[in-house]
């Protein structure tokens, strides 16, 4: 798909035919969670990219975050919820390095790349010691 540029000097009115390739397309929504009559928005702010980007990733991690501490508080938690919560992560951290490496400054991907490390290793920690204390029958 081709993008153009109409600039007008004067009353001549003339098409640039442009390349961008950095650039970050989404469908934007309102607050109500309901696309808005725009297609197709592309960015091409670094800084603007970013912002969106950040908040995205937080709002998700905030889930996910919140659904780990649901999986490993509850004692009553199976195997496929904690692989469920590994897979989780497991596409969080794909969609991290995928998508969205090449619009975060290194500082931002270097810290949520670790984050989700960490919360992977936590999930598989609690995993282990919860099939641990099941196979013994020992009840916290």
């Amino acid at each position: 798909m081709s993008k153009y540029i109409i600039s007008s000097q004067n009353s001549n009115k003339t098409i640039k035919n442009i390349s961008l390739k950095d650039g970050y397309s989404f469908n934007p929504k309102n607050k109500t969670g309901k696309y808005l009559s725009i297609n197709d928005l592309v960015l091409y702010d670094p800084e603007q990219i970013q912002r969106i980007l950040m908040k995205k990733f937080l709002m998700r991690y905030k889930k996910l975050v919140t659904v780990v501490t649901i999986v490993t508080d509850n004692d009553e938690s199976s195997d496929s919820d904690y692989m469920i919560c590994l897979d989780e992560v497991e596409k969080m951290e794909s969609i991290l390095i995928n998508k969205y490496q090449k619009h975060l400054n290194a500082k931002l991907y270097a810290y949520f790349l670790d984050n989700l490390i960490k919360t992977g290793k936590y999930l598989e920690m609690k995993f282990i010691q919860s099939r641990m204390f099941r196979d013994e029958g020992i009840t916290r």
